[in-house]
């Protein structure tokens, strides 16, 4: 059972301004830049796809390790995390949540919780992992040989620095936006048919995620899926909870499977992005990896 401080779930909207302060990231759960011994990376030695790939066109050549696209100047998943990557992470573990860095202290559980409304896990499943709060999410990424989504140079975004959150200096929006030439991953329009938005949905089946890699929501650059709609995604962006006494919040961006046209253009935009406390575990909230 995950143990979790009691989270208070405001969200916090930030268009102008930032949340004040910054939360040092100094040690990770394993060291950066190195696949672990026996890692399984996921891919098909033959065919060079991704494990769980619907379609998505990514191979073992270039200056990338498989199954990330090369933006420009560093790399990124092609796809957000599925649950079928996330079991090997569990697995490697094996419940060992010990080493982690010091603001995730309080994470004794790398599994997701039983009460997360509207999710449910399946080992085997190639939709994304969702229901992940941003600690398991920093500390898959680190076991991978990777990081979460940050500075271009690999470091964590300050969180009082406003002005890179819509730059070329942050990963993810970078990738997005085809280091800041798109609005939205696939243009300069917003298309709801395009990505997993509720849009997608006629009503008479709930909304739901789809399989990492499905569909034609690629963008900002070739072969990068869902950075739009399916599952919001984690970033290494944290600041002290405005709302809570020893709290932190982190960042998440890109919209899920829940959010439409009303409220695309703050929602599915490449420069949408919302703070949660760091514990939220929420059933259309993943993540992706990066790295420089």
């Amino acid at each position: 059972m995950k143990l979790k401080r009691p989270a208070v779930f405001a969200i916090v909207l930030v268009t102008s301004s930032a949340c004040a302060g910054l939360i040092g990231i100094e040690d990770r759960f394993y060291e950066p830049g190195t696949i672990p011994p026996g890692f399984d990376t996921g891919v098909d030695s033959e065919s060079g796809s991704p494990e769980g790939d619907a379609g998505t066109d990514v191979t073992n050549d270039g200056p990338c390790p498989p199954n990330m696209i090369l933006a420009k100047d560093f790399c990124i998943d092609a796809t957000e995390v599925s649950m079928r990557a996330y079991q090997k992470f569990l697995e490697a573990t094996n419940g060992d949540a010990g080493n982690q860095i010091a603001q995730c202290a309080w994470n004794t559980s790398f599994s997701p919780p039983g009460s997360c409304a509207g999710f449910a896990y399946d080992s085997q499943s190639d939709k994304p992992m969702a229901c992940v709060d941003w600690c398991d999410a920093y500390a898959y990424c680190a076991w991978a040989g990777k990081r979460l989504c940050g500075l271009t140079d690999g470091g964590t975004i300050p969180a009082d620095a406003a002005t890179l959150y819509e730059s070329n200096f942050d990963q993810w929006f970078a990738a997005c936006s085809e280091h800041n030439v798109r609005i939205y991953p696939y243009g300069a329009q917003y298309d709801g048919s395009v990505c997993n938005g509720n849009e997608r949905w006629d009503g008479s089946t709930p909304a739901t995620t789809w399989p990492a890699g499905f569909g034609q929501c690629v963008g900002g650059y070739d072969g990068l899926h869902d950075m739009s709609g399916n599952v919001w995604e984690w970033q290494d962006t944290c600041a002290p909870s405005t709302t809570v006494d020893g709290g932190v919040e982190c960042q998440k961006r890109g919209g899920g499977f829940k959010d439409g046209a009303l409220l695309a253009f703050l929602t599915l935009v490449c420069r949408s992005r919302y703070f949660h406390p760091q514990e939220t575990t929420l059933d259309d909230l993943g993540f992706r990896c990066c790295s420089p």
